[in-house]
């Protein structure tokens, strides 16, 4: 089987949760005989080391320049996969890596994953969600068949649009083994803190959080350190400030895979209180690194971290304090939450996730 993914998400982001799903599973991909793949990553500078192997073709110029992911970047890169895929003869499956497609390239049927519903759910957030509901419903349309990585996600991609549920199908992602740069987290305050992974968009709830700890009183024994999300907003350190947590709330921007293993290694605790997630990479890589987990009882959570995580109603601040005191303080539970979590977080493999994948491209291959 000819499989062909093209650039689109590589050409508006050097890393980050999508890129890392079509890396690992194109990496699972070329250990597998059924199956090779063509990679089109043109101009770039992905932090995902994309090699080519036997049954693996890369197209990539990896820019030396600062040629900054967007549109810029995109606009270079898809003009020259349209040059470039028609002399590549035609594929089994297409599998575009976001919500628009390469004209000229020729296949046999076209898959899709769609990743989560927060442009639907949240659409005052985001100045495009209006551009970007109408490329994914005229995608869907297009597609033969529709991957979530999570029956949550499928679940909202069947409110929002109208996709016969023949056409849709979950297929869970694995999880990356990391290892952690043991000199990693040497400048921190030597404190124990609570880690909070990711985005702070709104319904992701870091707000929430900060409210918790201040009113659980965790400060007096705890830090908070939040990794990754962009930089500060003003209403945040408001929140911040006013709570009298300026002393115990650290920001450290992007991190590498093996600093952030560190972090999960260190970590008191992951919280993780979004109300709207696709998968959520975080709690499982906190589970395989020994870091128990509270996560709101929210969109997919319940049912990507199962029993191992402390769950809690997302909509009672006081559920929220009484978890995070339970998971700070409960020697008991903590043991068992680190034994479990290692357990749970083993089912979730990039091998199983590549297979489950084969598997929908060899049934949409299959039908007529």
């Amino acid at each position: 089987m000819r499989i062909l993914y093209d650039h689109q998400v590589f050409s508006l982001q050097d890393g980050g949760g999508i890129s890392r799903y079509y890396f690992e599973l194109t990496r699972a991909f070329s250990m597998m005989a059924s199956c090779s793949c063509d990679i089109l990553l043109g101009l770039h500078r992905n932090t995902y080391p994309f090699q080519a192997s036997a049954s693996t073709s890369v197209w990539q110029c990896r820019s030396r320049i600062a040629v900054r992911p967007g549109t810029v970047r995109y606009a270079l890169n898809h003009l020259a996969s349209n040059c470039i895929v028609p002399f590549q003869g035609g594929y089994d499956i297409y599998h575009p890596t976001l919500y628009r497609w390469l004209e000229l390239a020729q296949y046999k049927k076209m898959v899709v994953t769609h990743h989560d519903c927060a442009y639907e759910r949240y659409t005052s957030l985001f100045q495009n969600a209006p551009e970007i509901m109408r490329m994914r419903a005229r995608q869907f349309a297009k597609a033969d068949a529709v991957i979530c990585p999570s029956q949550a996600t499928r679940r909202d991609l069947h409110r929002f649009y109208n996709i016969p549920e023949h056409k849709t199908f979950v297929v869970y992602h694995g999880i990356a083994s990391l290892n952690a740069a043991r000199a990693a987290t040497s400048t921190l305050s030597k404190r124990p803190f609570l880690l909070y992974v990711g985005s702070r968009a709104p319904y992701k709830n870091f707000h929430g959080l900060v409210s918790a700890f201040a009113e659980a009183g965790l400060q007096r024994s705890f830090d908070i350190l939040a990794v990754g999300g962009g930089p500060r907003h003003s209403d945040e350190l408001d929140q911040i400030r006013r709570a009298g947590l300026s002393a115990f709330v650290h920001f450290i921007d992007r991190v590498s895979d093996n600093v952030l293993a560190a972090y999960y290694e260190q970590a008191h605790l992951l919280v993780y209180p979004s109300l709207h997630e696709g998968f959520g990479f975080p709690p499982l890589e906190a589970m395989t690194l020994g870091c128990p987990v509270v996560a709101a009882r929210a969109s997919c959570l319940p049912e990507i971290c199962g029993p191992a995580a402390c769950l809690f109603d997302p909509d009672s601040e006081d559920a929220f304090v009484e978890a995070l005191k339970l998971s700070c303080y409960d020697e008991e539970w903590r043991r068992k939450a680190i034994a479990l979590g290692r357990d749970h977080a083993r089912q979730y493999t990039w091998q199983d996730c590549a297979r489950n994948t084969l598997s929908v491209y060899e049934t949409v291959s299959s039908s007529v």
